[in-house]
């Protein structure tokens, strides 16, 4: 029937006709889901390898895990002043910055250096032990592990420090001998130290003439104390040996050296042949008269001239005899000649070394004042030393 009522009659060609299309899409969508469930599968196999997963998001990648590094365990052993660093840093500039530490707690030269290097430890997650032994009341180790957590974030481990009395250095003291006032400069524990050194010093060369004004009072130890006379002193001054013999005497574990030197240039040895001249004017060694024997009296002179004579050692010593005009020329040769040999035994006796020691005669040909009256002709009667030049 159509729209105007009329009914409409379907034939068997028209009916299978209509039949056959339907057949042909149904066909044609069969072979396109064919194809495509081909190319997917496909598709499948050539990304992965494998043909199971065709859909949603690959599995992610897994990064390689990091290795893992091991604390630093730094060792610091102490032995008062000293400190060893043992164990490992990362790298040189931890190293570095670990002795640098180190030094401003124990100064300069008294750290020993055993790091090693090692990339493979943890300086952060690390730690720093102490241990030794330190004087009482020494900051120094606790600073020390303190100052390398706050700059290089170790960790304060063990601190296993024995404290024990302080053990300070011998006290130094230099004593400058020569022109006055000496002067002592130097380091001793005390007051009542210096005040000693001070009296010791002023009774061999007077008081006022003493400097102590460069010596101070700091951290040492009196016991084995080291002093040393220093300075050039004049031929017969023999007052450094004894200072050097009262200091022994008041700072008996002290050692004590004597560096001093004696100024033996002719200027100062001819001075010197003076002053005994001097010295012989005032306390002569006499003889019996018209001999060479001497008298007492002269041999308790002549310990002076001995004392001279050791004052300049290995020096040789020449001793020149003379007489006044009083008599024959060859009477008073023979006779200075007998006096210089008889004062030359009496200095052997005295513990001279012969060897040193030469006589001359001049008997009265080089007189030291004109024999005008008795009192000159007594001062020529006389016994002249020469000291060796060099």
């Amino acid at each position: 029937m159509n729209s105007s009522g009329e009914i409409l009659e379907i034939t068997d060609e028209e009916e299978d006709r209509d039949r056959g299309t339907i057949f042909g899409w149904l066909y044609l969508g069969v072979i396109l889901a064919v194809f495509i469930a081909i190319a997917l599968w496909a598709r499948g196999v050539g990304d992965a390898g494998t043909a199971t997963v065709l859909l949603g998001d690959p599995p992610p990648t897994t990064a390689p895990a990091p290795v893992a590094l091991d604390p630093a365990v730094i060792n610091v052993s102490i032995d008062r002043k000293m400190a060893t660093l043992t164990g490992s840093v990362p790298d040189e500039g931890a190293r570095s910055q670990l002795v640098r530490i180190a030094e401003d707690r124990f100064g300069n030269g008294n750290v020993i250096d055993e790091l090693v290097i090692d990339d493979g430890v943890d300086l952060a997650a690390g730690t720093i032990n102490i241990s030794g032994i330190a004087d009482e009341d020494d900051p120094a180790p606790e600073e020390l592990q303190l100052n390398a957590a706050a700059d290089l974030g170790l960790a304060a481990g063990a601190f296993d420090i024995d404290f024990v009395a302080p053990q300070f250095d011998p006290a130094v003291v230099d004593l400058a001998i020569g022109d006055l006032p000496i002067v002592l400069t130097g380091r001793v524990p005390s007051e009542s130290d210096r005040d000693r050194l001070l009296q010791s010093a002023e009774a061999v060369y007077g008081e006022g003439n003493v400097d102590i004004s460069g010596m101070v009072v700091e951290p040492s130890d009196i016991e084995g104390a080291q002093f040393t006379i220093s300075g050039i002193t004049k031929p017969g001054d023999t007052r450094a040996g004894d200072l050097g013999a009262i200091l022994a005497a008041d700072f008996s574990s002290a050692v004590i050296s004597d560096a001093s030197e004696i100024d033996t240039g002719d200027e100062a040895l001819l001075e010197f042949e003076q002053a005994l001249e001097e010295a012989l004017v005032e306390n002569p060694i006499l003889f019996d008269t018209g001999t060479s024997t001497i008298s007492p009296e002269g041999l308790e002179n002549l310990l002076v001239i001995a004392e001279a004579i050791e004052a300049l050692p290995g020096r040789g010593v020449e001793i020149i005899g003379h007489t006044d005009d009083t008599g024959g020329d060859t009477v008073n040769q023979l006779l200075s000649e007998n006096r210089a040999i008889a004062v030359k035994e009496a200095l052997v006796e005295l513990g001279i070394d012969e060897t040193r020691l030469t006589t001359t005669g001049l008997g009265s040909s080089d007189p030291a004042v004109p024999n005008s009256n008795a009192a000159n002709r007594a001062r020529n009667r006389r016994i002249q030393f020469v000291f060796e030049r060099s």
